[in-house]
């Protein structure tokens, strides 16, 4: 109800008001202006307010009119027929009040409301803004430090791709690609290109970062650096030919083990598994080539691998119920490994081998239909 219905309909009953209540006191008014004030007191609102039916309002509405036509507007009981139009009057005089008020409230609740959603709106523009604006400078930064990087380091970032795709080549015993070697390798990075800056991070970062693989563990430009390295090693993981690899002495053991994993995967070996570091029962890898299994022990030795080795395989054929047992190493084997080797059917890769492993195994009628 706007300010202006309200007061067209106050001024409305203000008006009826006083119109009936000068009937008790003139008796000088025509029949159809009585007839028009009483047509605007509604049967039905009358007759809720009397708690009569709409017929006996009616009827109600016609004794006024006929006591006043007959000149007995002065008496008592007219007098009481018109307090009790007076009364509905002042009944619709509150509703009108009420509705009025409840009006406003519902509009001051709606404007608040408008309000409170604009200024929604307006914040999360804002936010978007911001975001975007943020975005666009951490572009900006991120492209700087990345280019300044790469200008500094880019043989370094060609080993770490490489190194790193070695590490998470293995698969761990459910399966899956070691994806935490890749935090380590960009952890150990992150430090000594720090130390080189003159800054010293410390392991609690490098540990938080191990843990939550989020860059923001490393102050400004790492992190840059930290989120290029993993982005980038994503792009080419499993992508380079790091099965040319020929020098094998800066690999750990673990490295080697990885890299060999990698070598396997190269030549369409499927599965392949490394067992745990400790209790390993003499074997390294685990993988099938078709329907045979297949353990391997690993040995990154700088000096000819002995008997022991091929001792350890043998046993571990039957522990993992495996088909074939190999040996494979950096290295070379002494003329005993080898003899040994023979009698037990175990392979033995050396490291010259180790160039030629998928024209070696298309020779071995085991594994010649299954070699890609």
């Amino acid at each position: 109800m706007t300010d202006s219905e309200y007061k067209g309909k106050i001024d409305d009953i203000n008006y009826l008001r006083s119109m009936f209540a000068k009937l008790c006191l003139d008796s000088s008014l025509d029949k159809k202006t009585l007839e028009r004030l009483l047509r605007m007191i509604p049967a039905s609102r009358l007759g809720n307010t009397l708690l009569i039916s709409r017929e006996q309002a009616l009827s109600f509405k016609r004794e006024i009119k006929e006591m006043y036509m007959m000149g007995e507007s002065g008496s008592s009981e007219f007098r009481k027929l018109i307090s009790l139009i007076d009364y509905e009057l002042r009944v619709f005089e509150h509703e009108t009040k009420l509705n009025k008020i409840i009006y406003d409230s519902k509009k001051r609740s709606n404007q608040s409301i408008q309000k409170y959603e604009k200024q929604e709106r307006e914040l999360v523009e804002k936010h978007k803004k911001s975001q975007k604006e943020g975005e666009r400078k951490f572009a900006i930064e991120y492209n700087r430090e990345v280019k300044k990087f790469l200008g500094k380091h880019s043989k370094l970032v060609s080993n770490f791709v490489e190194l790193a795709n070695i590490k998470v080549s293995i698969l761990d015993e459910y399966g899956n690609p070691s994806w935490v070697n890749l935090y380590i390798e960009i952890a150990k990075i992150i430090m000594m290109i720090s130390e080189e800056n003159g800054l010293h991070i410390d392991k609690n970062y490098v540990g938080i970062y191990k843990r939550t693989h989020d860059p923001k563990a490393f102050v400004r430009p790492y992190n840059f650096i930290a989120l290029f390295l993993e982005k980038h090693f994503r792009s080419q993981f499993g992508s380079t030919e790091l099965h040319k690899l020929t020098d094998y002495n800066d690999l750990s053991g673990v490295d080697f083990e990885a890299y060999i994993a990698n070598i396997l995967k190269s030549i369409g070996v499927e599965n392949v598994v490394g067992t745990p570091i400790t209790g390993d029962q003499g074997a390294d890898l685990l993988f099938r080539i078709g329907n045979r299994k297949i353990a391997a022990q690993l040995k990154r030795y700088s000096l000819p691998v002995g008997n022991k080795s091929v001792q350890e395989i043998a046993g571990a054929l039957k522990y993992y119920e495996a088909d074939d047992g190999w040996v494979i190493t950096n290295s070379t084997f002494t003329s005993s490994a080898v003899s040994l080797a023979s009698k037990n059917g175990i392979l033995l890769i050396d490291g010259k081998c180790l160039l030629f492993l998928k024209e070696i195994l298309k020779k071995n009628l085991n594994y010649v239909n299954f070699i890609k």
